[in-house]
């Protein structure tokens, strides 16, 4: 292979590289159906430090949204539906492993059929959504 052919092959190979990686670096479209919710959920001011969180689509109880919940009761739930929804949370699964991060809650937040969390949720993201939670039964 010549020269010229050689530095053209390589200008080539480069050029394609630099298309593929700023192609893939973009972000994706939003989805205009879904939504982004970043929160936090307490219970008498502390921190719900482990569980899962579920937003359930008033309109459609198939569009919902589960995550966990982190050490400083902290989430993200990406794909949430838009709309009214109920929220339910449950820390029971954190039995079956860091006992330490269970935080007993009332019945009624960890079914849908008993919850009163909801959440009226706009498309995008959705910042500053907490959950108050006030112990008792």
């Amino acid at each position: 292979m010549n020269t010229k052919r050689f530095r053209f092959a390589q200008n080539f190979f480069v050029l394609i590289s630099c298309v593929a990686v700023l192609g893939c670096s973009q972000k994706p479209a939003a989805n205009p159906s879904t939504s982004t919710v970043y929160g936090s959920a307490t219970i008498d001011d502390k921190p719900i430090t482990g569980g899962m969180i579920s937003i359930v689509s008033d309109e459609n109880p198939r569009k919902r949204a589960t995550g966990i919940l982190r050490p400083d009761g902290t989430f993200r739930l990406a794909g949430s539906p838009i709309g009214k929804s109920h929220v339910v949370i449950d820390t029971t699964s954190v039995l079956a492993g860091d006992r330490s991060a269970y935080v007993p809650l009332p019945r009624k937040y960890g079914r849908l059929e008993t919850t009163d969390l909801t959440v009226d949720l706009l498309p995008g993201d959705n910042k500053g959504v907490d959950f108050k939670l006030v112990g008792g039964k």
